[in-house]
Formats: C-alpha cells, structure tokens, sequence
C-alpha cells in the first residue's frame, strides 16, 4: 500500500460475495470501471460473466498463463506431447 500510495493510489482488500463487494467499493472509491486478471476455470468464468452484466468489468491477459488455445502446433492443433508443448510455451512467453 505504501508503495500505491507514493503513485497516489492505495490499496483496498475486501472479503465477500464478489457483486455485492465490488458494486460497495465502486460507490466508495468513485470508481467507474474494474480491471481484473482473467480466470479460465469454469467456476471464473461463470462468476465473471454475472458480474459483467451488472458492474463494468474488464478482464484484462495476465502475465504468468497464456490463454487457453493459445500455444498450438505450427499446423493449428493442440499438442499432445508435453516437451514440444513446454517449448512452445516458453518461447510464447519470452517473446
């Protein structure tokens, strides 16, 4: 928090039913939009997608997963061979 603070930020951490939590602090902070790390589990998207149509949410790309489908063979198929697959995942992330 100290350091969102030095940015003029801060950080709140909230624990509860999602909506309910989320609409709470968009009233108190004057917030006009939600950004949050998309989630591929079914239960994530089932929760985010009944969020979305009530609250302005925006699922953005993380950093540490690639999405599902996004590393396939050169020919457009999945890969069924972990090694090929491995490498072809780091080089996606790497680059």
């Amino acid at each position: 928090n100290q350091d969102l603070q030095q940015k003029g930020g801060r950080l709140i951490l909230r624990r509860g039913p999602g909506k309910h939590t989320l609409l709470e602090l968009l009233r108190e902070t004057g917030a006009d939009a939600i950004y949050a790390e998309e989630d591929y589990s079914p239960y994530a998207r089932q929760r985010d997608e009944d969020i979305q149509r009530e609250l302005p949410l925006s699922l953005v790309c993380g950093t540490a997963i690639l999405p599902p489908g996004s590393v396939l063979k050169p020919d457009g198929t999945p890969y069924t061979v972990c090694t090929p697959f491995s490498r072809a995942w780091t080089s996606q992330m790497v680059a």
